[in-house]
């Protein structure tokens, strides 16, 4: 469940990424920061069910800042 999940917002977050390239679109940033924020929220949580605690402190310090830029960004 986890593995799709992230290849799903993986996914989403590339092709907004680069529909944003091509159009010179700089609006859908802040939701491909979000897609982003969720993929590492994911990654974080299959690190933690394999126990790998410096990995998974990395991811969840990761999403937690691409978040953080994503709402900032927003406003």
């Amino acid at each position: 469940m986890l593995s799709i999940l992230r290849i799903i917002f993986s996914l989403s977050a590339a092709f907004l990424a680069i529909y944003g390239l091509i159009t010179d679109n700089t609006n859908l940033m802040p939701l491909t920061f979000g897609l982003l924020g969720l993929t590492f929220i994911i990654m974080g949580i299959s690190e933690w069910k394999k126990r790998e605690k410096g990995m998974t402190a990395l991811l969840f310090a990761t999403a937690c800042f691409v978040l953080f830029v994503s709402i900032s960004s927003s406003f």
